[in-house]
């Protein structure tokens, strides 16, 4: 008799854990703070334009990450408004991958001096 009432006591448990496991796993991604000095924000993904800035100091979040495009940008609700801004440029309590820009010149050319690990290979032709 004892036996059957443990049994049930933990399958009850055991429910109540798997119906918990999805409702935490749904929860919306944030982006919760800025890495850089200065982020833009897009009205669009593709070929958005800059709607403004915001400085570190002035950020107000956290943002609520509405949804990833195709392209990788974070579209985000700020102040009402949906806003699209670049992965790298934010830090969020989810890990959202950020893809690689090739071409992009970030400094003045320098021969490859260490090991890059793979940096840039998905841009290769």
């Amino acid at each position: 008799m004892k036996l059957l009432y443990f049994q049930s006591i933990a399958a009850a448990v055991v429910a109540a854990l798997l119906a918990a496991v999805p409702a935490v796993a749904q929860q919306a991604t944030k982006v919760t703070r800025l890495r850089t000095e200065k982020v833009t924000l897009f009205d669009a993904a593709s070929n958005g334009k800059a709607v403004r800035d915001v400085k570190k100091g002035d950020f107000q979040g956290p943002w609520k990450v509405i949804s990833i495009s195709p392209e990788k940008m974070l579209q985000v609700e700020v102040d009402g408004a949906r806003l699209c801004v670049r992965p790298y440029a934010v830090e969020t309590d989810a890990v959202v991958q950020a893809p690689s820009e090739c071409g992009a010149v970030v400094a003045k050319k320098t021969d490859r001096v260490g090991a890059t690990r793979g940096l840039g290979e998905e841009c290769k032709p």
